[in-house]
């Protein structure tokens, strides 16, 4: 079944000084989405600018005037690629931890209830399963020491050593968390197909996550098409409808009765436009969404 409404839409912004919070709930309203999905830092750094300096409380009083006050904590921190919480290298695996925790703690600082993190790889381990065992037992130990911030794994591609590309292996860490109400999923379109599964077959796919996982666990949604066909195990986002998954697949599935209702985030590519340099087309794909029409002639391979 299709739903006609998405309640939380959005994309990625930057936190960029000296607006931090501010300027993303501009960026936000400008575009017409409704949530959002951010940094707290340079994803490849370690480099930290504190949570009092984000103007949280100047960004929410700016949602409130433009009729987003309902949005509440419905919006998203992603995870610095450096964390690895399934190396089997104690002290690489401790200072991932260290970064991780620090990481939550920024989340619950600034007021986002849910924080997504890639799995990890299965590096320096006899095999994945044991790289499953050190996640689920470092996820616990952060849990244990932090509070209401949820962790969504997200579905990955199965790219290299990758961790967590199947169901599976997701129910298997679940399985293993003490609190579940702080662990959860976030789907990308783009990951689960380049990892073999179908997105043309909307129904089939929701029940087949829903009885290995269970609907209850997935709180976000990462929306992206592909660059490459079912099952390469590439991970090469494409913009809605000029990748390999398809506009109506795609438009099929985050509007179909048990997804519309989770947080879906746009990581689509920004293009290199011959006048106006490097951009995003966040506003016109949101805009796609709610119109459910695809649009020809925004990305153009010759640019």
């Amino acid at each position: 079944m299709k739903s006609n409404k998405i309640k939380y839409l959005g994309c990625f912004v930057g936190a960029t000084k000296p607006d931090f919070m501010l300027g993303m709930v501009k960026t936000v309203v400008d575009y017409g989405a409704t949530s959002f999905m951010f940094y707290s830092g340079p994803p490849q750094s370690f480099r930290r600018t504190p949570t009092d300096q984000f103007k949280l409380d100047q960004a929410r009083e700016y949602l409130a005037q433009h009729d987003l006050g309902d949005l509440g904590n419905n919006y998203v921190v992603h995870a610095p690629y450096l964390i690895n919480l399934a190396n089997g290298d104690e002290q690489k695996r401790k200072r991932s931890f260290e970064l991780f925790l620090s990481e939550l703690i920024r989340t619950y600082e600034l007021g986002a209830k849910y924080f997504v993190l890639h799995p990890g790889s299965a590096l320096n381990v006899k095999d994945k399963t044991q790289a499953l065992d050190y996640l689920a037992a470092e996820l616990n130990k952060a849990i244990s020491m932090t509070k209401d911030t949820v962790i969504c794994l997200e579905t990955m591609a199965d790219k290299g050593q990758q961790i967590c590309s199947k169901f599976e292996d997701l129910r298997y860490v679940i399985d293993q968390i003490s609190d579940k109400s702080r662990i959860g999923v976030c789907f990308d379109t783009c990951h689960v197909h380049d990892a073999g599964y179908d997105l043309s077959k909307t129904n089939d796919l929701i029940n087949h996550f829903d009885e290995v996982i269970g609907l209850e666990y997935l709180y976000v949604i990462h929306l992206n098409d592909s660059k490459n066909p079912m099952g390469a195990k590439k991970d090469r986002h494409a913009n809605l409808g000029y990748g390999m998954i398809g506009f109506g697949n795609l438009i099929n599935f985050i509007y179909h009765d048990a997804i519309c209702n989770k947080i879906i985030i746009l990581e689509t590519p920004w293009i290199d436009h011959p006048t106006k340099g490097e951009m995003p087309l966040y506003k016109e794909e949101i805009q796609m969404i709610r119109n459910k029409k695809f649009v020809e002639g925004l990305v153009n391979e010759e640019w």
